[in-house]
C-alpha cells in the first residue's frame, strides 16, 4: 500500500487555516450538482468542515469523510451529531479505500491530489468506489501562487 505525506503538516497555523474551509466557499462549484439522498465520499477531508456542508446538501443522504490523520475529526463529528447529519469519519488512505465498488453517488476532494505521490492511483480509487454515472469533484490549490485555485467536476465514462 502506498502512503502519502501531507506536506504542509499539522502545525497550529495550518490547522487553523484548513478549519476555516467550508463547502459553500471551497466546494461551491460542486454543491449544485448534488442531490438529496445521495451517498458522498469526501476524500482527504481534513477537519471535516467541508464534509458537514456536503452532508447538509445531500441530507438525508450519507457523507463519509476520510483522511490519514483522524485526530482532526472530533469537532465536526460532534457538530454532525448536534445537527442530526448522517456523517461518518474514518481514517483511510485514498490509495486503498475501504469501501466496496460502486457505492458512492459522488466523490469530492479538496487540496489532496497535489500532495499524493501518485495522484492517478488516488483517482482510480475514486472511480472504483463511484457508482456508474456518478460525479467526481476535485478542487486543488496552486500552492506556489496560493491565491489561485482550480475546480472541476466530471462524470467518468464507462
Amino acid at each position: 500500500m502506498q502512503t502519502a505525506t501531507y506536506t504542509p503538516g499539522y502545525s497550529a497555523p495550518v490547522l487553523s487555516f484548513i478549519e476555516r474551509r467550508r463547502a459553500d466557499t471551497h466546494a461551491g462549484f460542486f454543491l449544485p450538482q448534488l442531490m438529496p439522498g445521495w451517498s458522498v465520499l469526501d476524500a482527504g477531508c481534513g477537519p471535516g468542515t467541508i464534509t458537514l456542508g456536503l452532508a447538509r446538501k445531500v441530507a438525508p443522504g450519507v457523507v463519509t469523510g476520510i483522511d490519514l490523520e483522524d485526530s482532526q475529526f472530533a469537532k465536526s463529528s460532534e457538530q454532525a451529531r448536534r445537527e442530526g447529519l448522517a456523517v461518518e469519519f474514518r481514517k483511510a488512505s485514498v490509495y486503498d479505500l475501504p469501501f466496496r465498488e460502486h457505492c458512492f453517488d459522488a466523490v469530492f476532494s479538496h487540496a489532496l491530489l497535489e500532495h499524493l505521490a501518485d495522484p492517478i492511483a488516488g483517482l482510480a480509487e475514486f472511480r472504483r468506489v463511484l457508482k456508474p454515472g456518478g460525479l467526481i469533484g476535485v478542487r486543488s490549490g496552486i500552492w506556489a501562487a496560493f491565491s489561485s485555485t482550480r475546480s472541476h467536476s466530471v462524470r467518468p465514462k464507462g
